[in-house]
């Protein structure tokens, strides 16, 4: 009977460990979405003259990454779409960019 109940205690012990986890985890979360949120709106003040990015629709963080909902764009279909229309042919070697 004494060890039913030190495994009990144990188990009980776990469980709320694991729920204070949860909600830190929770909280954390939460606070990344609105620094997320913040920063997309302090970056959609400058102008980078980029006419690929220019029609895409603002990125909502309270959905799943990558998921739609009616009216909203996939953003990297919107980026792939703009790039197809907009950017000219490029060369795999003109990006100035040189190999490590």
């Amino acid at each position: 009977m004494t060890e039913i109940n030190a495994a009990m205690n144990q188990l009980d012990q776990v469980t709320q460990q694991n729920a204070a986890m949860f909600e830190e985890t929770t909280a954390a979360t939460h606070a990344l979405t609105r620094e997320a949120e913040a920063l997309t709106r302090t970056t959609t003040r400058f102008q980078t003259g980029d006419t690929a990015t220019a029609g895409l629709v603002a990125v909502d963080f309270k959905t799943a990454a990558g998921a739609t909902r009616a009216g909203r764009t996939d953003p990297a279909r919107a980026i792939a779409a703009g790039n197809a229309r907009t950017a000219p042919a490029q060369s795999a070697d003109s990006d100035d960019w040189d190999e490590f």
